[in-house]
């Protein structure tokens, strides 16, 4: 069942508090025709000032809709690499806005590799240790901007980074 999702300029008048918890829901249609403008749009007025990106730093999951009974996992699915590789284009501190698991989601989907089934688990593989590193560095790299552009100081700013990173596996 598809989640109904307000449009974007009705997030955007109602601004005045943070939004906790938002889901960005993505539906087939957004994904086969590759539709990121209100998203991105919405992602923009989320951070348009240093106030307003404190407080909705780490505020959002992704969604995709319509793949429950899938048995690939979204990194697989070619729609959804298309998708959240064209939002990174768009609109590349995405990680400042995406929770943890999201983010971690959006990184295995746009970094080139493939997913490992093993003993029942599901594992993401680099294609190479340059495409992991190049991945991390776009990631970060347009974290700091952000963070630089709304004058975050490095007590506000590392968070967000050290726990996407722990949540690739490094000991931090």
């Amino acid at each position: 069942m598809p989640l109904n999702k307000p449009p974007v300029d009705t997030y955007l008048r109602q601004l005045k508090e943070p939004l906790p918890g938002v889901l960005f829901s993505i539906s087939q249609r957004e994904l086969q025709a590759c539709e990121t403008a209100q998203l991105v749009e919405l992602c923009q007025k989320l951070t348009s000032t240093p106030a307003l990106a404190r407080q909705h730093a780490r505020c959002a999951e992704l969604y995709f809709e319509g793949y429950e009974d899938d048995p690939r996992v979204i990194p697989e699915i070619p729609e959804c690499r298309a998708w959240v590789s064209k939002l990174l284009q768009e609109w590349p501190p995405l990680l400042h806005i995406l929770e943890t698991d999201s983010a971690l989601l959006a990184f295995n989907t746009v970094c080139p590799g493939h997913v490992r089934r093993q003993d029942g688990r599901i594992e993401f593989v680099s294609k190479s240790r340059q495409d992991f590193n190049e991945t991390i560095e776009r990631f970060l790299g347009a974290l700091l901007v952000l963070h630089t552009e709304r004058g975050f100081g490095e007590a506000e700013a590392a968070p967000i980074a050290d726990d996407f990173m722990r949540g690739l596996g490094f000991k931090l």
